[in-house]
């Protein structure tokens, strides 16, 4: 009997070790899953920016969208505002102080991360960090030009003041040349 019992159990000892794993090939194993989950990492931190960059982008043509929607719907003369110092925008009546709190709660704050740097028009590059643009009664504005950053990206977003449609623009000067057409020739 004794030695049924000794063989059984090297008959189990030679079974399982052929099929077990050595404490490197365990570790190597981890450190290679890690790796792979590190670079999925990365690319997924490269896509969230993106997306988040896109995000505020879609915010801001939302604004302004349902900025001229308001107008045309009442038949009335609104003001977009986009002040660069507090990095929000919002819309006004016309005829009032930013007093109606129904016009002023479309409030848009731009996120830390980004910064509206810039505010360019047809006529003039807006220097008092501020712009009061005018939405009249049939929903059409004068068009405009914002730069918005964060600390890997910079987009121009330019909104088109007849139909508030943006479009996006990666430097300056393609906004620049768009305005320069949409100038009057002076003689």
């Amino acid at each position: 009997m004794n030695c049924q019992r000794n063989h059984f159990r090297g008959f189990r000892r030679r079974d399982f070790r052929g099929r077990g794993f050595t404490l490197i090939e365990i570790v190597a194993v981890l450190v290679l899953m890690g790796l792979l989950a590190s670079a999925v990492a990365w690319t997924m931190a490269d896509r969230q920016q993106s997306v988040l960059f896109d995000d505020v982008a879609d915010q801001i043509e939302q604004l302004d969208a349902l900025s001229r929607i308001y107008a045309r719907r009442f038949n009335q003369a609104i003001i977009l505002h986009i002040d660069l110092d507090e990095q929000t925008l919002w819309r006004s009546q016309e005829d009032t102080q930013y007093a109606n709190d129904d016009l002023r709660s479309h409030r848009l704050m731009i996120p830390d991360r980004y910064r509206i740097v810039s505010i360019i028009t047809p006529q003039q590059t807006v220097d008092d960090r501020r712009l009061d643009l005018p939405i009249g009664p049939e929903g059409r504005s004068e068009s405009y030009a914002v730069q918005l950053t964060d600390s890997q990206d910079t987009r121009w977003l330019m909104v088109s003041g007849m139909t508030g449609r943006i479009h996006e623009y990666a430097d300056e000067q393609s906004i620049e040349n768009i305005f320069a057409m949409l100038r009057p020739v002076t003689d």
